[in-house]
């Protein structure tokens, strides 16, 4: 081997070493440079982009959560699944003892009836309304006084959209209504392979029940015409069970929060939408059961929202964006819901909830 070619060798591995550092140097400039580039956006703007930015990473190609953890909202494509928390103590929303046949526990203390009422005092949802220039991200919302059916305030809140899985509120009211709830632990639902393919599909989310499984029908609480009775009928209407997109398949940010305050005075579907966790029956694929997870929940306990958000469900598919609705106890006792469609990040979304609820529950 000769001198002049091992000088060259040496200058093309020293070339290769070169080009590996600048590389990594550029990468490590860029990171450095979208946080600090991020942070000062953030306290400027008094947004989240850094964290909206850093969680639309579709980590789960990267980062593998553990088998037992499964998200039940709709999610974006994209995930923002985060390492859950240790579970809470307590899972559900306590209930009062009371007289049988009449509301239970915190909602008997909501004003009756459905008809929720625009006031003088009505304020319209926009950015100059939060401090440190908050950016407001939903498309349509609503906050409603639960104790008095006022609105508190609104944007877009009567007009057409799409619920997604919010849509499953109505689904467990419903079938709450009409199930014997001594025989929940007891009876069965077997899984077909129709169904299975159907699941898989649509893409929805899914518990991850297979042919041959045969899930409880409190099993199939957690995993899931009304309207007419409580006021809606003319402008809601669902053509599926589940919330996947359907040009028919709508409602509005007031008629959900109409819907979920009638599924919060029905004690059982209050224990589904309260539950931060909850461990189904073994299946063929997960022997000792599935965990499942209520993230809305789960996410927002940690902020300040000048209360404890209670009860949650949250919604997707592309056409609607995320949306959810949810229900809080005030620090000062008042009972307050928030509902909210057509963001663009679930993280966006629980950050709607979190900037209400600070604005109005005082």
């Amino acid at each position: 081997m000769s001198r002049n070619y091992k000088k060259r060798k040496t200058r093309r591995i020293r070339r290769v070493f070169l080009t590996i550092r600048t590389i990594l140097l550029i990468l490590l400039v860029t990171v450095a440079l979208l946080l600090v580039g991020g942070r000062l956006m953030d306290a400027y703007l008094g947004t989240h982009v850094m964290e909206d930015f850093l969680r639309a990473i579709p980590v789960q190609e990267w980062l593998k959560l553990p088998d037992e953890v499964l998200e039940t909202s709709q999610t974006p494509a994209v995930s923002d699944s985060l390492t859950p928390r240790p579970t809470p103590a307590v899972t559900a929303a306590p209930v009062a003892t009371v007289t049988p046949g009449t509301p239970e526990g915190e909602a008997a203390e909501f004003a009756a009836g459905y008809d929720l009422r625009k006031t003088k005092a009505t304020q319209t949802i926009k950015d100059e309304l939060f401090p440190d220039k908050y950016a407001f991200g939903s498309k349509y919302a609503i906050v409603v006084d639960l104790d008095h059916n006022e609105v508190l305030a609104q944007k877009d809140a009567e007009v057409r959209m799409n619920p997604a899985s919010m849509t499953k509120i109505l689904t467990i009211l419903v079938a709450a209504e009409r199930v014997d709830l001594s025989r929940l632990d007891t009876d069965t639902f077997p899984v077909d392979a129709d169904l299975a393919v159907y699941s898989y599909v649509n893409d929805f989310s899914s518990v991850g029940w297979v042919e041959g499984d045969a899930p409880t029908i409190r099993d199939l609480f957690y995993g899931c015409d009304k309207c007419s009775q409580l006021g809606i009928g003319k402008t809601t209407h669902f053509t599926n069970c589940v919330g996947l997109f359907d040009a028919n398949h709508y409602s509005t940010c007031h008629d959900m929060a109409v819907i979920m305050k009638a599924a919060l005075e029905n004690t059982f579907c209050r224990e589904v939408l309260s539950a931060h966790t909850y461990t189904t029956k073994p299946m063929k694929e997960s022997p000792e059961g599935e965990v499942l997870s209520n993230w809305f929940l789960r996410r927002i306990e940690d902020k300040d929202t000048h209360g404890t958000v209670r009860s949650a469900k949250t919604g997707f598919v592309k056409e609607s964006g995320c949306c959810a609705a949810s229900y809080q106890i005030a620090n000062s006792g008042a009972h307050t819901m928030v509902v909210t469609a057509d963001t663009y990040s679930v993280w966006k979304c629980i950050y709607d909830h979190v900037a209400l609820y600070a604005l109005y529950d005082k």
